[in-house]
């Protein structure tokens, strides 16, 4: 997405459904959003938010965790702890 990394955060996180959130700053004013959810597909709704918060959308993907993925980590969340 391209806008301010706080803004685009805020604005998603109103969308209903988002559990969780990060962003990155790229470079060029781009910032990488990663929004982990229980709703099956906020796809839209979320491209909605940012659109109509005024940011440029450029890529919007949908990823699914594998058993595998999330074994992962929450291990090596519990290293960490």
């Amino acid at each position: 997405m391209r806008g301010d990394a706080d803004e685009v955060e805020a604005a998603l996180r109103e969308v209903p459904g988002v559990d969780t959130l990060s962003s990155t700053p790229v470079e060029g004013g781009i910032v990488r959003v990663v929004v982990s959810t229980r709703t099956p597909d906020l796809r839209e709704a979320l491209s909605r938010a940012v659109i109509e918060g005024g940011f440029g959308l450029l890529e919007v993907q949908a990823r699914t965790l594998s058993l595998e993925d999330v074994f992962l980590q929450l291990t090596r969340s519990e290293e960490g702890s």
